[in-house]
């Protein structure tokens, strides 16, 4: 059996004693430390859906004035990916997006154009179905 995680806390760890053997093998990646990054900033607003794009044009403009720094964008929906991109560049943002339904070389091009900084925004899917 094998479990992700990409935190560590107390309940994830009892979580995976259950269901793993006395002994098993943990590979920890980076360190155990449980913060974040610190030269990440993030930002989590909890909003009714009909406010979400009007928000985040607004974060965008305070948070990215110089388009320079690279900025994430976590969706629900695959589908939601595509609608934020559309509206964002419809706005005269560079952005592009990667979900499951784009093609392998659509997905590679973008995350090119985001780590060379052409785009500086890049939409993802946080989840792409809901749990339970």
């Amino acid at each position: 059996m094998v479990m992700f995680s990409a935190t560590w806390p107390l309940l994830v760890h009892q979580l995976a004693q259950e269901f793993m053997d006395l002994n098993p093998i943990k590979v920890v990646v980076g360190s155990e430390d449980l913060d974040a990054n610190h030269d990440v900033m993030q930002i989590v607003e909890v909003l009714d859906d009909r406010a979400h794009d009007k928000r985040l044009v607004a974060l965008l403009e305070k948070y990215h004035k110089s388009q320079r720094n690279r900025v994430l964008i976590f969706v629900l929906y695959k589908i939601e990916t595509t609608r934020v991109e559309r509206m964002l560049q419809q706005g005269g943002w560079k952005v592009v997006s990667i979900q499951g339904d784009k093609a392998q070389h659509d997905r590679t091009k973008a995350l090119s154009l985001f780590k060379n900084g052409s785009c500086p925004l890049m939409g993802l899917v946080s989840c792409s179905r809901r749990m339970g």
